[in-house]
């Protein structure tokens, strides 16, 4: 019943003008045309419902419909109306698309059918409709209730060729515009309009019709016969309307114009095959053992071919809008804001000209940044994100996690005006919390890249809390957990730091095209020595931002509770603490066994003195550059399982399941700083794949 009233309601909003993409009617013209939906469906209700009207109605039609054309949009429909009328094959109405048994617009039954009042008695009568197609069931039952033998003619062009037809008639033509006064956006919305898709879904649509006609009623014709033999296609029409069959036709119009065929955007291609090739195979099981028939078989296969046919503009005539959930900064003290640089940086290589948009938060901030780019890469728009953001969209959203409803707080008003702009053919969001500032709506025009699943952040950070806190993080992690499906989902294409996380999101969404980026480490050790002279023995270092939280809680927890284990197995062990903005809270563990650095430009020097790395991670989630950054340096490093995730075994990394593991094996490790041929034994250089 929901579905029925869906594509009722879809027929009322086209009715009264709420297609975007066309200019709205007159207030008039929509009192007037709701008017005659609600009167229409009315009469229909009572035909299909109450036996004494139909009785009465069918006596007052002095002859009934013979024929109805119903194939999809833009699938020839105009061009078989336009050969039956001018050629006088058949009656039909004066204008195509009467409207009526969807919309109403004749106003009753008996006025449809004076439409056919000058009707010639030995031509079959005809509508061609492709409207009607995806009516909901109970109007086409209504339909055969007062037309018993009515024939039904379906065509079928190749899903994706008519949705992409549709969508540049609807968006560009009908407003006068060319396809590129089009934004991308647009032309994605559109596809993703259910009406659109349900044009699309032949499947369905010939169930319903058989199913209230009967199969014997009802056939089906491939929109390449009208090229390709239309002759045989008007003469298998008019046979099945019982008309009379010409030996031949002459003056016919040789072939329907196809649509020219252009390059279309990324975004605008991943959808068509996404969602409409799969019509294509669905369309192929309702056929069931017709679809290898020498009609279909030829056409099926041809679908699938133009489906990889679809072509794009170079690269190097492309201009991409790229947006970075925090600041992309190749100085800053967290991996994630390199790496984003990096792409960046990247992207300008490949692309006609890049235009950013990212946030600013208060850990950003910290960080200078000297703002020098590539010559085709310029900046469209920084967005400050304040508490009061995060405040704000909590209490307007709260259903949303806080990371999304605090950046689409900040930034919408902005990326409203960025994705109407028609200059940005591609579009590429880094980091969930840069993907979290759109609406779902426009995740299709995405390529994501994944840093991180925040949902494990929120559970991992309510597990080290009591019951009176923990719960405020499970249920962000609800939240963000129905987040992460929709994106997953709706994204163009998908690239992760981890391959866990890639392969976990392809086992959810198969026809997702989700890979693992290869990532490496941000700092440059190539020709670093590190040597046994170089080696402070028991030096024990952590590396990473010391204003991030799960840094902070990292090295209290290991300066707290493993650090004196391992010193009673080593006394020369002792704890660096390197990296940036360390907190009040970092600098109070500052003591004789414990030094914190603070900012170091280049961490290459205090690299080559240690004898092992650490990450007791018990917060956060995603890849941890830094344990990447250590291992390519040669030095043996111990990890917790969640700083361990997503990197592949290596000799140099030692995953401790537990604290009592950890002091095992960073104990183990030291031990042998202390024999003189250690460095002799030691694992030799070995970067990560």
């Amino acid at each position: 019943m929901q579905e029925i009233l869906q594509k009722d309601i879809e027929m009322l909003n086209g009715i009264i003008g709420r297609n975007p993409y066309r200019k709205s009617a007159g207030l008039g013209s929509v009192v007037k045309k709701i008017a005659q939906f609600i009167v229409g469906s009315s009469e229909l209700f009572l035909v299909l419902n109450v036996p004494l009207y139909r009785a009465w109605l069918r006596r007052r039609i002095s002859r009934p419909l013979d024929l109805l054309v119903i194939g999809a949009q833009k699938s020839g429909t105009t061009w078989v109306h336009a050969q039956l009328q001018d050629l006088c094959l058949a009656n039909v109405a004066g204008t195509k698309e009467c409207h009526h048994f969807d919309r109403g617009r004749m106003w009753s039954i008996r006025r449809y059918i004076t439409q056919y009042a000058d009707a010639k008695d030995d031509l079959p009568l005809v509508e061609v409709a492709p409207d009607y197609g995806p009516m909901p069931r109970w109007r086409i039952a209504a339909i055969r209730s007062l037309f018993p033998n009515l024939r039904i003619a379906f065509i079928a062009r190749n899903p994706i060729q008519r949705a992409w037809s549709g969508t540049r008639m609807e968006t560009a033509f009908d407003r006068g515009w060319t396809l590129d006064d089009v934004p991308v956006r647009d032309l994605v919305h559109h596809l993703l309009l259910g009406r659109s898709r349900r044009y699309s879904d032949y499947a369905t649509q010939m169930e319903t019709w058989e199913a209230v006609f009967g199969a014997h009623r009802v056939r089906l014709y491939p929109f390449e016969h009208i090229s390709e033999n239309p002759e045989y296609i008007l003469k298998d029409l008019l046979d099945h309307a019982g008309g009379p069959v010409p030996d031949t036709i002459e003056g016919l119009t040789p072939e329907v114009f196809p649509g020219k065929k252009t390059a279309l955007p990324e975004a605008v291609k991943t959808l068509l095959i996404r969602y409409y090739g799969r019509e294509i195979d669905r369309f192929e099981a309702f056929l069931g053992s017709d679809a290898d028939t020498n009609t279909w078989r030829p056409i099926l296969d041809k679908w699938r071919r133009e489906a990889g046919d679809l072509i794009l503009p170079p690269e190097k005539e492309r201009t991409l809008l790229f947006l970075c959930g925090f600041s992309p900064n190749p100085k800053a003290n967290s991996s994630g804001q390199k790496l984003a640089y990096a792409k960046i940086v990247a992207l300008a290589e490949r692309f006609k000209a890049v235009s950013i948009i990212y946030f600013v938060n208060d850990l950003d901030a910290l960080d200078s940044f000297e703002d020098v780019w590539p010559a085709n890469v310029a900046v469209a728009a920084v967005i400050r994100v304040h508490r009061n953001d995060q405040i704000k969209g909590l209490l307007k959203t709260p259903v949303q996690p806080i990371f999304a409803s605090a950046r689409r707080m900040a930034g919408h008003g902005t990326l409203e005006t960025l994705l109407k702009d028609p200059k940005f053919t591609d579009f590429y969001a880094d980091f969930t919390q840069g993907l979290a500032a759109l609406s779902p709506v426009d995740f299709p025009l995405f390529t994501f890249r994944q840093h991180d699943v925040v949902s494990k952040l929120y559970d991992r950070q309510a597990s080290q809390l009591d019951w009176k806190q923990a719960w405020f993080y499970e249920f962000q992690s609800r939240r963000a957990q129905a987040w992460q499906l929709l994106a997953w989902d709706r994204v163009m294409r998908l690239r992760t730091l981890s391959p866990d996380d890639a392969r976990d999101i392809k086992a959810l969404f198969p026809r997702q095209e989700a890979e693992a980026e290869a990532v490496r480490g941000t700092i440059n050790t190539e020709g670093m020595l590190r040597t046994a002279d170089s080696i402070v023995p028991g030096r024990i270092a952590f590396w990473g931002n010391m204003a991030r939280h799960e840094n902070v809680d990292a090295v209290i927890h290991f300066t707290q509770n493993i650090l004196p284990r391992v010193r009673e197995e080593v006394p020369l062990a002792h704890l660096w603490i390197v990296g940036a903005h360390p907190t009040q809270d970092v600098l109070a563990l500052e003591g004789e066994y414990v030094h914190v650095t603070g900012f170091i430009e280049d961490p290459v020097e205090i690299f080559t003195s240690l004898d092992v790395a650490i990450a007791p991670l018990r917060l956060g989630s995603g890849v941890k550059i830094k344990v990447f950054e250590t291992i390519d340096a040669g030095i043996p490093t111990v990890v917790s399982p969640v700083g361990g995730e997503g990197i592949e075994d290596h000799p140099l990394l030692h995953v401790a399941q537990s604290d009592e593991d950890f002091v095992i094996s960073v104990a183990e490790i030291l031990k042998k700083s202390t024999d003189p041929e250690s460095m002799s034994r030691r694992i030799p250089h070995q970067k990560l794949r």
